[in-house]
């Protein structure tokens, strides 16, 4: 019994060690050609150092009932013609001669298949901590209920009528007009809040004061000019 348990041992070490001696004839056969090297990662390509105009892609969106009294009011001042995209549920001669491929209407928005997304919304975080009183928990669903519309009307109505504030547009001075980040024009609570801005264009002519605004930013505008003339 001892001596079959000896043979076993021994015809194991044999076995170990010509594995051995066949790996070992292996390894050094190999080439320094042949030897597999790990592939080099190539360094990550560098952001752009800056932001640039066209990286950013603008679109506004209108209807037929504001071509007239918004859309060329934009285009005769702030809106550029080569940046910005329309996307309209009405085609207009008009803005489509002004505009050319950059008048999105309703013929090419039905043909471009889209999926049904959620909306989304940007908002601050001092905003954000003002609006659990209404979007937390069940009061997002009361104050859905209330309105009678769907979850993004209801941000939209938590944001303006419950924590919003407009400010009386008289208020401002002429010196402080080209600090302000936005402006506006429209009727609250029956009166019209527009800027108070003399300018080449009366009131009558300009009710939005927009057209004088813009002469008084960008003074060398050709219309401007004809008008001081």
């Amino acid at each position: 019994m001892q001596r079959q348990l000896l043979w076993g041992l021994a015809g194991v070490l044999l076995t170990l060690l010509c594995m051995g001696l066949l790996s070992l004839r292996y390894h050094s056969s190999l080439s320094p050609q042949r030897v597999p090297k790990t592939p080099e990662l190539s360094p990550p390509s560098p952001w752009p150092s800056e932001l640039q105009l066209h990286d950013v892609f603008i679109v506004v969106k209108t209807t037929q009932a504001f071509h007239h009294s918004r859309q060329e009011l934009q285009l005769n001042t702030w809106v550029s013609r080569t940046q910005p995209f329309i996307f309209s549920d009405s085609p207009d001669e008009g803005l489509q001669e002004r505009l050319g491929s950059h008048l999105v209407g309703p013929t090419t928005l039905q043909s471009t298949a889209t999926l049904p997304w959620g909306a989304g919304f940007c908002i601050n975080y001092k905003l954000a901590l003002k609006m659990p009183p209404w979007a937390s928990g069940s009061h997002f669903m009361d104050a859905s209920a209330l309105i009678w519309l769907p979850d993004d009307s209801t941000v939209g109505y938590i944001v303006e009528c419950e924590l919003g504030s407009l400010e009386t547009l008289q208020l401002l001075e002429a010196a402080q007009l080209p600090e302000q980040v936005t402006l506006s024009y429209g009727i609250f609570e029956g009166k019209l809040n527009v800027i108070n801005l003399h300018g080449p264009f009366s009131p009558e002519e300009g009710p939005s004061r927009f057209h004088s605004l813009h002469c008084l930013l960008y003074p060398d505008t050709p219309w401007c000019l004809q008008l001081v003339a």
